[in-house]
């Protein structure tokens, strides 16, 4: 009996010891909402042309903003192929047709 109660004892001991030495949780920091490609190259290019207030009032579905990319880039806009279609996509879905 005596030794079922030092073992006993042992692990009483143990577990009041892990429970004083741990750490509280530190709270995880909270998400970075994603940014879409297309708005930096929406505010570095376009903007050097035009305000974002002529951007932010057009109203265009996918198609209208694809037609206006692309009339801008004959017009001089500096895009390659992809970023259009980051432009074009990020256009679409922050200033949509309504």
């Amino acid at each position: 009996m005596k030794k079922i109660q030092i073992v006993l004892f042992i692990i009483l001991i143990a577990l009041l010891m892990g429970a004083c030495s741990s750490t509280p949780a530190t709270p995880a920091p909270p998400a970075t909402p994603e940014v879409h490609p297309g708005q930096a190259l929406v505010t570095n290019r376009c903007s050097t042309c035009h305000s974002l207030g002529v951007i932010e009032n057009a109203k265009y579905d996918e198609g209208g903003w694809k037609v206006t990319v692309e009339r801008m880039v004959k017009s001089g806009a500096t895009l390659n192929a992809e970023q259009q279609v980051h432009v074009i996509d990020y256009l679409a879905k922050t200033y949509p047709k309504q």
